[in-house]
């Protein structure tokens, strides 16, 4: 998921709540989906799975259930807008450093 479908999930923005996720090894980032701006797709990582108790992503309940019957979902996950394309060894390398640097600037 990029964080626009999270965003239009849960209907705030969720910066924070990513940033803090990634902090924990909760979710990593798994590619970057083919469409403009080519937004970071982000996946779970099995400490989520082990976190939430979790054999696979297949126990977790479908996004529908999370819908209340009178409200539309009016997001289109997995639907196939876009490709989603693996990170190059350069990109991983720039995240890698990128997280090393905010590592050594929390207090």
């Amino acid at each position: 998921m990029t964080r626009i479908d999270i965003e239009a999930i849960r209907g705030v923005n969720v910066d924070g709540v990513i940033k803090s996720l990634l902090e924990k090894n909760l979710i990593r980032i798994v590619g970057r989906k083919e469409v403009i701006g080519r937004p970071f797709v982000y996946g779970t990582t099995r400490l989520f799975l082990d976190y939430f108790g979790l054999k696979s992503l297949a126990e977790l309940p479908k996004i529908e259930e999370f819908a209340q019957q009178d409200m539309l979902l009016d997001v289109k996950l997995a639907s196939g807008e876009g490709e989603i394309t693996p990170l190059s060894k350069e990109e991983e390398e720039q995240l890698q450093i990128g997280e090393q640097n905010a590592h050594q600037q929390d207090p």
